[in-house]
């Protein structure tokens, strides 16, 4: 943190998943932070994992006049920041501590005894906690008159204020604070457009929330975007938080007509969320935010059984989530990301199967771009299913959540004809076999769709794509030998080389057994013979071709990445 020795309030982004990004603005701090600084205090946010937690907080409090910290609060970190700020506050008691976030309405009397912190804030708070500052700091106002905030009295009784209004001008609050700083290492931003859900989605917090949807207007937002570029120069992704950025197909359009533009000038590409229910038969809009730098978007699956997303709440069924799957790979997305969840809606056995095969319908529908993750069932706070387990056919398990250490990646809950044990059983079975089809699909790409995925001589491991094309020897002999010298196989005296050795054959044709690729019989006579020794002209020579035939075999032959051409 920049200003030395100014500093009185700081807002703290703990991550406890160390292979997350920590580059990941946390937009509810960095809001809190820039409302503060616009009421004159000096406020900061910091980001770091759990590891670097203490010494970076020490570090901070003994170079600036620290008067408040408060933490972001999310399922994973609760812990994390509980014992942190029972030990800081044991070391600098003059210090307050609050905690806010998404899931700090589920933090009660307990966690104030066993962490000593000061205040919980719940809900939107940019309008309340200047109040809170200036009570903290300054003595002034009574807290008793603070809308959303949680604490103990004087008897040291509970006591949880009134929850106050919802912004509804959402234009009236100043840019989060990282958008007004000069940062050339920042390369990843996020910006909501609005805030709310309207979907009554059983298992999600974001749908447990506010259900009034509140747009800022597309003035306001690009003229945050226009501050971020002159600001971080090097920039080049924008994630758009809104749990329902597709809600209002108009405003879509509008704002892709203005955002292509930047695309076009900066070549930022942005991520969202996508629901089924917006887009799944517009796919001419899909298309139209492509052509506008959409490069990832995130969408909402959680099974491929018509019952079990109707118990969800979902308001969809599997026919639209294909449909949704077919239109965004039609559009060009990069990468599409959906989860099927497990232990969510008292599954039998039999509905838990259906998902092996809907996996395999989603990653056929999706080749080359949807990245498919099994997960289970978190009781999130304020969800229906939290609310009411037993409506939904579920039982959640205590114990188990005491035990967890990153929610949605331990089974905390089980059916009246499924257990705990066979969920997670069905967790790794489906885990193998959407390994098992992206192995099986990721032979049948052709060299542009495998290419999206070949950064710095490798495949890149962080997708699941990566991680099966990774494992064909033929396609990374491919794209090095494309990397590093690409010449045109349209040339008669280019040397053809194929990028495999070890072949068998069935049927007098050359059969490759890592991708299971039977090779009709003339193609199997030009790649035996596309060994490096023969150029173009001499191989149709040799089997008595055309030439041009040949270069018609050799283009479809490299399409398949199953040869390159060489100069010498």
């Amino acid at each position: 943190v920049k200003n030395k020795n100014k500093i009185s309030v700081c807002f703290v982004n703990v991550n406890v998943n160390l292979h997350t990004h920590l580059e990941r603005k946390n937009l509810g701090i960095e809001y809190l932070a820039s409302v503060l600084n616009s009421r004159g205090y000096t406020a900061d946010c910091l980001y770091c994992d759990k590891l670097a937690l203490m010494s970076k907080l020490e570090t901070l409090i003994s170079e600036n006049d620290i008067k408040v910290i408060g933490f972001s609060c999310m399922q994973d970190n609760v812990y994390v920041i509980q014992n942190s700020i029972k030990y800081l506050k044991s070391k600098y008691p003059h210090i307050v501590f609050i905690v806010g976030g998404a899931q700090a309405v589920a933090l009660g009397k307990e966690f104030i005894h066993d962490s000593g912190v000061d205040y919980i804030m719940v809900g939107e708070s940019e309008n309340y906690i200047t109040e809170l500052m200036d009570f903290i700091i300054y003595h002034k106002g009574n807290i008793e008159e603070i809308n959303n905030i949680c604490y103990l009295n004087t008897k040291g009784e509970f006591v949880r204020n009134p929850q106050g209004k919802l912004i509804c001008q959402l234009d009236n609050l100043p840019f989060p604070n990282y958008v007004l700083k000069n940062d050339d290492s920042l390369t990843y931003a996020g910006i909501i457009t609005g805030r709310g859900c309207p979907f009554k989605c059983a298992f999600c917090y974001q749908g447990a929330k506010e259900k009034t949807v509140r747009y800022r207007s597309l003035d306001n937002v690009f003229e945050e975007i226009s501050l971020l570029i002159k600001n971080n120069k090097n920039v080049k992704m924008i994630q758009f938080y809104d749990d329902t950025f597709t809600l209002d197909a108009n405003r879509v359009r509008e704002f892709c007509n203005r955002m292509k533009k930047i695309y076009e000038e900066f070549g930022i590409r942005w991520i969202c969320e996508i629901h089924c229910q917006t887009v799944y038969d517009k796919p001419e809009l899909l298309k139209l935010m492509v052509e506008a730098g959409l490069n990832e978007a995130q969408i909402g699956i959680e099974s491929g059984d018509n019952t079990i997303l109707k118990k969800l709440n979902k308001t969809i069924t599997s026919d639209m989530i294909i449909q949704t799957v077919e239109n965004c790979k039609k559009a060009g997305i990069y990468m599409l990301e959906g989860n099927i969840m497990l232990g969510a809606a008292g599954e039998t056995k039999e509905q838990l199967e259906a998902n092996f095969d809907f996996a395999e319908q989603l990653i056929i529908a999706g080749k080359g771009m949807i990245q498919i993750y099994p997960v289970l069932l978190w009781p999130f706070p304020n969800t229906p299913i939290t609310l009411n387990p037993s409506k939904y056919g579920v039982k959640i398990i205590e114990e188990q959540c005491e035990y967890t250490v990153n929610c949605i990646s331990n089974c905390v809950s089980e059916s009246e004809s499924v257990t705990r044990q066979e969920f997670v059983e069905y967790y790794y079975q489906l885990r193998d076999r959407i390994s098992e089809v992206y192995s099986k699909v990721a032979c049948t790409l052709n060299a542009q769709e495998a290419g999206k995925h070949w950064f710095n001589g490798s495949f890149t491991f962080v997708e699941q794509w990566g991680r099966s094309l990774s494992a064909i020897k033929y396609m990374n002999t491919f794209f090095i030998a494309k990397g590093k010298n690409n010449v045109d196989l349209s040339d008669d005296n280019v040397y053809p080389v194929r990028t495999f050795d070890i072949h068998s054959y069935k049927d007098n044709m050359l059969y490759l057994r890592e991708s299971d690729l039977l090779i009709e019989t003339f193609d199997s006579r030009i790649l035996e013979i596309c060994n490096g020794k023969n150029n173009v002209k001499e191989i149709a020579e040799r089997l008595g071709a055309d030439i041009k035939t040949i270069h018609e075999r050799l283009f479809a032959l490299e399409d398949k990445m199953l040869v390159y051409g060489s100069a010498i």
